[in-house]
């Protein structure tokens, strides 16, 4: 986030971006907080959404773990830990995509996380996946989310939040 703001401003924000938030304004509780890494978020993707930028940009919003909520719904690709099929799907994760060309409603197909990194594979035209690199990486099988997109729809209107005034200690 250190130059992320700036980037935005300037419009200068590079074609990919990670954002990830640190220590106070992380949402995991006790450790920063809830409130406060979802004012951190709302801050960067309003001041993003409020930018020449939005008119081409695509923010997935994911969480690296599941809350440690029950799940009831089995991962449907479940593998051992051998070297073939090393890694499966566990919990779902939260995913919400935001894009003037987002098609609105509850993607009912199977994402994951290697999805992100083959959207952008793909929308750049790579010729090669990170899977040809590590046989471990599951990008070359993970859905890339395209038919999530109606790149001829009328763009959507950015939606700002409201950061919360105040949050609980």
């Amino acid at each position: 986030a250190s130059t992320f703001d700036s980037d935005v401003q300037s419009g200068k924000l590079p074609a990919v971006t990670w954002l990830v938030d640190q220590d106070l304004n992380d949402e995991h509780p006790n450790v920063g907080g809830v409130c406060q890494g979802e004012n951190w978020t709302v801050g960067h993707v309003n001041a993003l959404m409020a930018s020449p930028l939005w008119k081409d940009t695509v923010i997935f919003f994911t969480m690296d773990d599941f809350g440690g909520w029950y799940d009831h719904v089995p991962p449907p690709r479940q593998f051992g830990c051998d070297a073939q099929h090393p890694y499966g799907l566990g919990f779902r994760l939260p995913l919400i995509v935001m894009s003037p060309y987002v098609k609105q409603g509850v993607y009912t197909k199977v994402a994951e996380q290697a999805s992100i990194p083959k959207f952008i594979l793909e929308t750049f035209g790579a010729t090669k996946f990170l899977a040809d690199l590590d046989p471990a990486a599951q990008d070359k099988q993970a859905n890339d989310m395209m038919d999530m997109f109606d790149f001829h729809q009328t763009p959507l209107a950015p939606v700002m939040l409201t950061p919360r005034a105040t949050c609980p200690p």
